[in-house]
């Protein structure tokens, strides 16, 4: 389906929607990799794919592997990673984790001594709950309020009972709702994010009227100053 729209200066854009227009189906895939890691981990590694880092998964567990790699990748809705994205590497193919371009990979554990010995991966471990970062990766954070702000959603959503843990007479204990309904919830305070991030982009664009008709395209410092993510 073709849509028609104005960024204004009488200008006409023209885009095709995706064929799949939906939200990805993740299931519980997207909680699942908040228990196993924690918010503050999660939240790296979302920083990690927007920036273009290499982010290794590895687990004793095929199904880990493949849920995370696919929760990882849903966090980034609307936007499409365009990188090699391999939930389950074979061992015979060990050798594109050496490969200059970002990427998005799990590996079974039994490889956890050769994936060690690289030295600009993010690794996350799926069974231990920990991340590591090499000290040559500067990995920006989210901007703030919005990092704050994620952060206590997020917080609100997986641990709804610490907001009430300090009181002296709490009130009757909040259940956690359903597995996947709280992949819903998690999911929804990321698009929210993408909205918070994007809603200044009009900011950036810069417009040039030495041709025949206007032309309009991204102001890249500008650009940088909106994400806060160079």
């Amino acid at each position: 389906m073709l849509k028609l729209f104005s960024l204004g200066a009488g200008d006409r854009q023209l885009i095709q929607t995706p064929l799949h227009d939906s939200l990805p189906v993740t299931g519980t895939s997207v909680a699942l990799l908040f228990q196993q890691l924690g918010i503050q981990n999660v939240l790296s590694l979302f920083c990690a794919v927007l920036t273009e880092n290499k982010v290794l998964f590895h687990s004793a567990s095929f199904q880990r592997l493949s849920d995370a790699c696919r929760a990882l990748e849903s966090l980034m809705f609307p936007l499409k990673y365009s990188y090699p994205y391999i939930p389950i590497l074979p061992a015979q193919l060990l050798e594109v984790l050496s490969s200059p371009t970002p990427f998005i990979i799990g590996v079974h554990s039994v490889f956890r001594n050769d994936i060690h010995e690289l030295l600009d991966v993010i690794i996350a471990d799926l069974d231990g709950g920990t991340i590591k970062i090499p000290e040559c990766i500067h990995l920006s954070q989210l901007p703030e309020p919005l990092l704050h702000q994620t952060q206590m959603a997020l917080s609100l959503v997986l641990h709804p009972d610490l907001e009430t843990a300090d009181y002296a007479f709490p009130p009757p204990r909040t259940a956690l709702s359903h597995t996947k309904m709280l992949d819903k919830e998690v999911r929804a305070i990321f698009l929210r994010l993408f909205a918070q991030l994007f809603q200044g982009y009009r900011s950036c664009l810069q417009l040039i009227r030495i041709h025949a008709e206007p032309v309009i395209h991204f102001h890249k410092v500008k650009e940088k100053q909106l994400f806060l993510f160079a």
